[in-house]
């Protein structure tokens, strides 16, 4: 749903894809998808459907490019819990581009508020917080997705649980 200004009435895409978590990047608006591949839609623009041998964890914007960071399937199509062995940078038309996953491995989200920086991985089982003076993990089970509520910090994990961590700011 979306409106193309504050005062317009509601428009409903049908989109041909499950959408899971999203990121605005060049114009459009690009998903991970459940169970893989990367959804795209526009205002006025038909969505796209994209990478389908891919199981996607979480997606971010990094200069021109966007940065996939996988999960790992096994041969029967269910979530193994294990770091992948790679990230993958992409842009439209162009081939992925195998990248370092990081240490901490594939990032689910993202929240930033300030100089505040969480940063959910959930093959480590720890959050990242850091701002410009300090980074400190924070283990929680699973974290998969986070946001920023005042000096607080709310963490949804893949067990369907919802998190407050109060303070840590």
């Amino acid at each position: 749903m979306y409106r193309r200004s504050h005062d317009a009435d509601v428009v409903v895409e049908e989109l041909p894809f499950g959408p899971t978590a999203g990121v605005w990047h060049d114009g459009r608006l690009y998903w991970t998808c459940f169970p893989f591949g990367l959804g795209s839609w526009a205002p006025c623009e038909d969505p796209t459907f994209a990478l389908p041998e891919l199981s996607l964890y979480g997606i971010q914007p990094d200069g021109d490019s966007l940065v996939l960071h996988s999960r790992v399937r096994g041969v029967t199509g269910t979530t193994e819990r294990r770091f992948p062995a790679h990230a993958w940078r992409w842009r439209a038309g162009h081939a992925l581009e195998a990248i370092e996953p990081g240490e901490l491995g594939p990032q689910s989200s993202v929240a930033i508020d300030g100089e505040w920086t969480a940063t959910a991985h959930p093959e480590a089982d720890v959050v990242m917080v850091s701002s410009p003076s300090a980074a400190r993990p924070l283990p929680c089970a699973s974290p998969y997705s986070v946001a920023w509520a005042g000096r607080s910090l709310v963490v949804c994990t893949s067990a369907a649980e919802v998190l407050l961590f109060e303070g840590v700011r």
